[in-house]
C-alpha cells in the first residue's frame, strides 16, 4: 500500500526524469538513476554508507578513505551529496557542457568512445545503461527505477544487492552466474558478513 503522497522538488541535474513530481513516499530515490543510466542503489559507496558497518570499514580499508567520507546519494543528488568520484564525473562535465540532461540526446550518443567504454564495462557488472536511457527518453523513468531497485535484491531473501556481489552480503545466496572482480577493488562477499 502506497504512503501519503508528496511533492518532490527536482535539482536541474534530476531535469531529465520526464515523470510527474508528485509520487508516494516509498517509491525509490530518483537521485539513483544517472544521466548516464547507471543505477546508484547498487553502488559499493552508496551500499557501504548505509547497510553495515563491516561494509563500511572495508571500503574503508580498501580504499584507504576515512569512513566520514564515504557518503553518496546517488549521482543526481545535488553536487556536494555526491561522492568524489561522482562529482568529477566527465560524462556529467560532457553533458553539461554540452547542455543535454543525458548521454543518448547527443547526437555523437551512437559514436561516443567515452560512452562506448562506460557501457561496456558496465555490462560486465550486469547492467545495461543504454537500454536504461532508452526508457528514460521513452518518459519510463519511474518504470525503470522500480524495475533496477528490484533488480539489485537478492532473490532470497530480497536484501540490496552491490554491481559486484557475487554472493548476497546477507543470506550468502549465489546471485551470480560467473564471480565479478574489478581491478582494484574486490569486496569480500564470499560469505555473509556480520553487521
Amino acid at each position: 500500500m502506497f504512503h501519503k503522497s508528496r511533492d518532490v522538488k527536482l535539482e536541474p541535474s534530476q531535469q531529465f526524469l520526464k515523470h510527474s513530481v508528485v509520487y508516494p513516499a516509498n517509491m525509490v530515490d530518483t537521485r539513483l538513476l544517472s544521466r548516464c543510466g547507471i543505477y546508484c542503489g547498487a553502488c559499493i559507496i552508496y551500499r557501504a554508507e548505509r547497510d553495515s558497518s563491516a561494509l563500511l570499514e572495508d571500503v574503508s580499508r580498501q580504499l584507504k578513505v576515512p569512513k566520514k567520507e564515504i557518503k553518496c546519494n546517488g549521482c543526481s543528488s545535488p553536487y556536494a551529496e555526491q561522492w568524489r568520484n561522482c562529482q568529477n564525473c566527465g560524462l556529467k562535465a560532457c553533458q553539461d557542457r554540452m547542455g543535454f540532461g543525458t548521454c543518448v540526446q547527443c547526437p555523437e550518443y551512437d559514436v561516443c568512445p567515452d560512452y562506448a567504454y562506460l557501457a561496456g564495462f558496465t555490462a560486465h557488472r550486469g547492467e545495461d545503461i543504454r537500454g536504461v536511457l532508452a526508457r528514460v527518453e521513452a518518459g519510463e523513468s519511474m518504470g525503470i527505477l522500480d524495475a533496477l531497485e528490484k533488480r539489485w535484491r537478492c532473490p532470497d531473501c530480497g536484501e540490496p544487492l552491490m554491481w559486484y556481489d557475487n554472493n548476497c552480503r546477507s543470506c550468502g545466496a549465489r546471485v551470480k552466474e560467473e564471480p565479478i572482480e574489478i581491478d582494484g577493488f574486490k569486496p569480500e562477499n564470499s560469505k555473509p558478513l556480520a553487521s
